[in-house]
């Protein structure tokens, strides 16, 4: 295995594979969390007394779902999110809600394959290049054999040449 062509051409398909996993990624679900803190300090005057006096709060939120793209163009997204919100001035606030999106592309006639053409196109490339690689060994191979037949006449020959000198 010291042919460097043959090693190059060795990695195509990979690399190939490579980018047809990227498209297929596309339709993959995808996990996604997000997150936000804030802390605050005031200063108030209450209205009935006229005294200065500081307020402390704190919020908080936290959001997590799933999300995935169909080959139909359909996404359908869901998860919950959770809010909290405390002050000294007020009691402790506590909210958890659900949701559900769903969103379809319009596809204008053009159907469901369109939007797997990326994922298609990906795959056959990877399998041009795995032909490619195969056309290659096998004239890597055809040449090895023509050059092991040009030994073996230049080997008779020189034979034959020795045997004549020895004549």
């Amino acid at each position: 295995w010291n042919n460097r062509s043959l090693k190059v051409e060795q990695l195509a398909p990979a690399v190939a594979g490579t980018f047809e996993e990227v498209e297929r990624a596309g339709v993959d679900p995808v996990l996604f969390a997000s997150g936000a803190y804030a802390r605050e300090r005031t200063q108030e005057v209450s209205r009935a007394t006229g005294t200065s006096f500081e307020t402390e709060g704190q919020e908080g939120n936290v959001t997590a779902g799933v999300a995935k793209e169909f080959p139909t163009g359909t996404r359908l997204e869901g998860g919950l999110t959770y809010d909290r919100s405390y002050s000294d001035r007020t009691p402790d606030q506590h909210d958890v809600r659900g949701f559900v999106s769903l969103t379809q592309a319009l596809l204008r006639g053009r159907g469901t394959a369109v939007n797997m053409a990326a994922v298609e196109q990906a795959a056959l490339e990877k399998q041009v290049s795995e032909e490619e690689l195969r056309g290659f060994v096998l004239a890597l191979v055809a040449q090895t054999e023509l050059t092991a037949w040009d030994l073996a006449q230049a080997k008779r020959m020189a034979d034959w040449v020795v045997r004549i000198e020895a004549g």
